[in-house]
């Protein structure tokens, strides 16, 4: 049953202080636990056409050989969006921002973005998000 929003459920749980002894920060994005990973390559080797099949209900009728090389593809997509974001948060790490983790992480977004308009324009909202699905590890 739903219950109505209380101004405890917006308290962090217990225990989770940072050095100041304060609530601490949580990103979303977790860019600063992963590393760039040196076999992904550049998004922009990737084609978002090879997965956008994803998107469409052809997919239900795709055989078990053309699936299990989507999820490659799929994979492979996934980890350039992570070492692009982990990439970019290492780059602007020093340049005093507050969450360059997040940052990093709209960045990457961004790009992916502007490379799925130009490339299957009628898939933009599922290109997103995958691009955070990707970035959270989901």
């Amino acid at each position: 049953m739903l219950r109505c929003f209380e101004q405890k459920d917006a308290k962090p749980p217990r225990g989770k202080h940072g050095k100041s002894g304060g609530p601490r920060q949580l990103s979303l994005w977790g860019a600063t636990a992963r590393s760039a990973s040196k076999t992904a390559r550049a998004l922009e080797e990737h084609s978002l056409r090879e997965v956008a099949v994803l998107w469409t209900p052809a997919a239900k009728k795709l055989d078990l050989p053309a699936v299990q090389e989507l999820e490659a593809r799929c994979r492979a997509l996934a980890d350039s969006v992570t070492s692009g974001a982990a990439a970019t948060h290492g780059a602007i790490r020093n340049a005093g921002l507050t969450h360059p983790s997040d940052v990093a992480a709209y960045l990457t977004l961004r790009e992916l973005d502007d490379k799925g308009r130009s490339e299957v324009p009628q898939h933009r909202l599922q290109v997103i998000d995958f691009g955070v699905k990707a970035l959270v590890g989901r």
